[in-house]
């Protein structure tokens, strides 16, 4: 989804660039917009895991329905993917030419 949204704002990117935006702020830029996307999702995720956890306690013997390490740990590992997966497209417009951009290729 961030690919795309970096291959639709091309044209924006390659303004910036064109402008004199530095590589870090490109990169934030992009890195700014997917890391939003995963932190509504790891929210929704959470809000919704508590409400399922509430659901199935009645279900559950011996163990708690909520283990908060283990939410924590998820939540961890959900950023640091998110932030890996963001960088891949934050580093591809670093190579908009803001020439080509400009000249509509």
């Amino acid at each position: 989804m961030i690919s795309y949204g970096v291959t639709q704002r091309s044209f924006e990117i390659g303004v910036r660039m064109a402008l004199g935006a530095e590589n870090r702020s490109v990169v934030a830029l992009v890195m700014s917009e997917g890391m939003r996307l995963a932190g509504v999702g790891l929210i929704a995720g959470l809000a919704l895991s508590v409400v399922v956890a509430r659901a199935i306690r009645a279900m559950l013997v011996g163990v708690s329905a909520i283990d908060v390490p283990s939410l924590l740990v998820t939540a961890l590992l959900l950023i640091v993917v998110a932030a890996a997966a963001t960088l891949l497209p934050a580093r591809r417009a670093l190579r908009v030419s803001p020439l080509d951009v400009m000249r509509g290729g």
